[in-house]
């Protein structure tokens, strides 16, 4: 399929080559074998919050608690497919801004009213992320396509976020969300990644799982308690206390 794709290229009858895919894990590995020129992904805040390895059990038709603490500990952070895109210079192409309609206002879908945002500020939200050169919403009629357009024109008052993390802090709080919200760090830890590994290694730690967290650029033993992690959580994490904990668990 991609000699194919390449011979397209080559005569002129495509102009990039790139996947679409709603596996964080799929997504990265294609972007880091600099075979793919863009990237389809889902981008919304929904999707965002979710654990990261939760798309993966949707491939395999199982359920999160299935997947091995292998799999989980491998999986990677949406962030950091973000970050990989960003640094190769790869745009996203963020489908499913809406998150299929349940997270816009007047929404009857199956989990309406966890968020209720505007379609600019679906908008807003995929293109604050460098990496994302454009939203692909789905439109019903001219009056919807027309609503996405007011990004257009909006104010900063109408694009305006905060209400995001007003609206999932009460439901998720105290629960780590591995969502990368709490970043950047100052010592470039990767804060997400070690809280899961920690969590997963209370649980019971596996050679994997060690490996998993000895291969990651910083620890949290580097951690140096500037507190902004925590300052940042929408969720009242003890982001310091984690990387505390992950060095504990560790030993760095």
């Amino acid at each position: 399929m991609y000699a194919y794709a390449k011979e397209l290229k080559n005569a002129g009858r495509a102009g990039f080559i790139g996947i679409s895919s709603h596996n964080t894990k799929i997504a990265l590995e294609a972007v880091k074998s600099g075979k793919i020129e863009v990237l389809m992904f889902l981008v919304n805040p929904l999707f965002n919050l979710l654990p990261q390895d939760s798309a993966d059990a949707r491939m395999k038709g199982c359920a999160v608690a299935e997947l091995s603490d292998e799999e989980k500990a491998a999986y990677p952070t949406k962030q950091e497919l973000y970050a990989e895109c960003e640094k190769r210079g790869i745009p996203i192409v963020a489908m499913k801004p809406f998150a299929a309609g349940n997270i816009l206002k007047g929404s009857k879908g199956p989990i309406s009213g966890l968020l209720e945002l505007t379609p600019v500020q679906c908008v807003q939200y995929a293109l604050s992320f460098p990496a994302v050169a454009c939203p692909v919403p789905g439109f019903a009629s001219v009056d919807e396509l027309n609503q996405s357009l007011a990004w257009l024109t909006a104010t900063e008052e109408e694009k305006d976020l905060s209400i995001i993390s007003e609206s999932l802090a009460g439901k998720f709080h105290g629960q780590c969300m591995y969502c990368n919200h709490c970043q950047p760090c100052p010592k470039s830890i990767d804060i997400a990644q070690v809280t899961k590994l920690a969590d997963l290694a209370e649980k019971g730690l596996t050679d994997e799982i060690r490996s998993q967290y000895t291969a990651l650029a910083t620890h949290g033993g580097d951690c140096i308690r500037c507190g902004s992690c925590t300052k940042r959580c929408p969720f009242g994490i003890d982001a310091m206390g984690n990387m505390a904990r992950a060095a504990a668990v560790f030993g760095c």
